[in-house]
Parts: structure tokens; sequence; C-alpha cells
């Protein structure tokens, strides 16, 4: 799965499965800002249920266990080093990109029902309906 930026004046190109999608080079994790999910369903705690092939899950692995961005603060990162690789210490402020769950309320289970995750499933930071935002984060760190 690749994350390519959307511009509304572009075209779309639609995909194998016929479904639009921007086209254009693909985006690196580290210059994404938000990233939003979409849901067959979701918990209060942050915890979806996607089509079940786990694209977004893989995709965003590399993400897990890096602090998210603060809602209106930019991503900052380093200038890769000649091999193309970044270290810890040249990231200082690094944070990943804003990870939001979206679905239809109704897709949203109870506040005291919770989606049993499996180990390689990334949660969101943030669910959002048509009748509420929930900041996962007070439910519990991301994975």
């Amino acid at each position: 799965m690749d994350f390519v930026r959307w511009d509304p004046t572009e075209s779309m190109t639609t995909n194998r499965y016929g479904i639009p999608e921007p086209s254009g080079p693909p985006s690196s994790l580290d210059d994404l800002d938000v990233v939003v999910l979409p849901c067959s369903a979701i918990d209060d705690a942050g915890t979806r249920v996607g089509m079940g092939a786990g694209f977004y899950d893989r995709a965003l692995t590399p993400l897990v266990g890096t602090p998210a961005a603060t809602t209106g603060s930019a991503t900052q990162s380093a200038a890769p080093l000649p091999d193309g690789n970044r270290t810890e210490a040249d990231q200082p402020h690094r944070h990943r990109a804003l990870l939001i769950g979206v679905a239809f309320e109704c897709q949203r289970v109870p506040d005291d029902t919770r989606i049993i995750a499996a180990e390689w499933d990334v949660g969101v930071d943030l669910v959002v309906t048509e009748s509420a935002t929930i900041d996962t984060t007070r439910c519990g760190p991301l994975r």
C-alpha cells in the first residue's frame, strides 16, 4: 500500500478494485501529517476492524511506538543521511502522523465494549463519526 498526496484539482486513477484514488509518487510515512483510515467497526480505545486484509496495519506498522503529532503541529523530521537512513539523534522532534479512524456512529461499538486486537493491529489516535470525536489516548496508549 502506498500513500499518495491528494489534490482535489487533479484527476483520480481507478485502481484494480474500481476505486478512484490519487495518482502520483508515493509519500514517505515520515512526510505524512494525518492518515484517515476507514473502518467497518471501531471502539473508543481506537481498535478498528477494516475489511480483513490488513493493508493499513502492514503499511502503518513502522509508526508503532512513535508519538503522534498533536493537533495543529507540523511534523518535523531531519533530512536523511547520505545512505538514506535517519537516526534517533537526527530526529529529536520527530512525530508520526496522526491516525484518524472514520466510521458511521452505527459502526462504533458500545462504550463498555472493546474489540479484541490482534498483535498486528495498529490503533488510531482519534475516532470520528458523524456525531462524536473520541480522543483514544484517554483510553490508554496507542500500541
